[in-house]
């Protein structure tokens, strides 16, 4: 790992630390509990339905299995599998943490971050798409700010 790498990937942690340290409702904390609550009522051994491409969503916050390996190695700066990452609650979190972290400030608010975790799109752009159990982008992104309130 770069000397880079490493200050940028510390930075990120303080960052998290940061803003999970405040738990308000807009907060990256919060945000996170709701949509762990949303994707798999906070069980962090949750399996999803299989895609129709085969791939599932892993864990409490409901990763999939092939953003695993890339997000927990920048992250945390080593891949974990999804058999790994099930096995361990204390990474979802700090993984999904960080990258909501991101997605708050690249998007500035919780409806969009909510969006992207579910479409990979803000809701402006998402529009009515849906996942393989049938719930809309418009659906998920109410029932995570549902939980914000």
């Amino acid at each position: 790992m770069t000397r880079g790498r490493k200050i940028l990937i510390l930075a990120l942690g303080a960052l998290v630390y940061l803003m999970v340290a405040n738990k308000g409702k807009g907060t990256v904390y919060a945000i996170a509990e709701a949509i762990g609550y949303v994707e798999s009522r906070g069980n962090y051994r949750a399996i999803g339905p299989a895609t129709r491409t085969g791939q599932r969503a892993y864990g409490k916050y409901q990763v999939m299995d092939y953003n695993i390996p890339a997000w927990t190695t920048e992250v945390l700066g080593y891949a974990l599998t999804p058999d790994q990452w099930l096995a361990n609650g204390s990474a979802q979190d700090q993984v999904v943490r960080a990258k909501i972290a991101q997605y708050l400030g690249r998007y500035g608010n919780p409806a969009d971050v909510a969006s992207v975790w579910f479409s990979g799109r803000p809701l402006a752009q998402a529009g009515n798409a849906a996942d393989v159990t049938g719930t809309s982008v418009p659906e998920y992104v109410q029932r995570v700010m549902d939980r914000l309130t």
